[in-house]
């Protein structure tokens, strides 16, 4: 395997997130997670089904999240509130810009998921 595949990232020490006015580290453990911020979808019977906020819908000319750039991985769900992902098996780590997405940080902002 070429190493130039292989990537290292490393934590900063605070959180970043547009939006974020909290001062949290940028590492470390959910202490509990609400059915909200849940990525599988209700019912699904395979973990790589994901309901995920209408936000995380690609946009054109932006940056979908990573390993996710089929259009065909992705639907819209009917009250548009939500999207459904094909999810990648691939990797445990998926990269989303979220100047590109600011829906997502606002979901992301929501209490329960960090604190």
């Amino acid at each position: 395997m070429s190493t130039e595949q292989n990537s290292l990232y490393v934590s900063g020490d605070r959180l970043q997130i547009p939006g974020l006015r909290e001062d949290l580290p940028a590492a470390g453990a959910v202490e509990a997670l609400s059915d909200q911020h849940r990525l599988t979808a209700p019912g699904a019977s395979m973990v790589t089904d994901w309901r995920l906020p209408a936000g995380f819908m690609p946009q054109p000319g932006k940056s979908p999240l990573s390993y996710h750039h089929n259009p065909e991985r992705w639907r819209l769900e009917d009250s548009g509130e939500y999207c459904r992902l094909k999810c990648a098996a691939r990797g445990q780590e998926f990269v989303l810009d979220l100047e590109q997405y600011p829906g997502v940080s606002e979901w992301l902002l929501t209490p329960g998921l960090l604190s």
